[in-house]
């Protein structure tokens, strides 16, 4: 046996992490010392993908204040992979269907990157921001920025929904219910992780016996 390395040795490690709580380098063969049983550690499977999406929606359904009033955002960023520092999907229209924005902090002031500048709907709540890509794509993070003034203006609950083209059903990937959203001025949410499938439904349950 020898110490864990990469290079195709012989580790003192088993494969199974369920069992063992530990895992050698992928590609490495393992003995187990407990069995005297030896393994090739194969390489786990990719983690899934998300579908292409060609448009984003926030439903928006209460801010800190209650569910009416006014609500507001400075920046809304929504990424193609599940790591922060993952590219930005580029937005080529923002709108706010059935919202009453003013002059001058339209939906589009979201997605610009200038935190001086903010979203504003005077119809909260409900309030959407529907965000459309350049080009379908992947989904899997997600943040929100407080804007400039009135932290009573800040959204707390909202579901998070995509879906692959203007014709398809939406699909709910993310909800979030009376989040602690931060009191601070032009500060992040703190991001949000989205599954890249939606939950399955359980089934049906069997109909009743005659």
């Amino acid at each position: 046996v020898t110490v864990e390395m990469c290079g195709g040795v012989w580790l003192d490690k088993p494969c199974d992490t369920a069992m063992y709580g530990s895992k050698p380098c992928l590609n490495e063969f393992s003995f187990d010392p407990t069995t005297g049983m030896s393994s090739f550690c194969a390489p786990s499977p990719p983690p899934p993908v998300s579908p292409p999406y060609s448009d984003c929606q926030f439903v928006f359904s209460e801010v800190r204040s209650g569910t009416s009033g006014l609500l507001q955002l400075g920046f809304v960023d929504v990424k193609s992979g599940t790591d922060p520092a993952s590219p930005t999907n580029a937005v080529s229209s923002a709108t706010n269907p059935g919202g009453d924005p003013p002059t001058g902090e339209e939906p589009i002031y979201a997605v610009n990157s200038d935190l001086t500048q903010k979203w504003l709907d005077r119809g909260c709540c409900s309030s959407t921001l529907l965000l459309s890509f350049s080009v379908a794509s992947q989904v899997g993070y997600y943040d929100l920025h407080t804007a400039n003034d009135y932290s009573s203006r800040d959204p707390v609950s909202w579901d998070f929904q995509c879906r692959p083209s203007s014709s398809s059903a939406w699909v709910t990937l993310d909800t979030q219910t009376s989040f602690a959203a931060p009191t601070a001025r032009y500060t992040s949410y703190g991001g949000f992780v989205v599954s890249p499938f939606p939950p399955v439904p359980p089934p049906s349950p069997p109909p009743p016996s005659p």
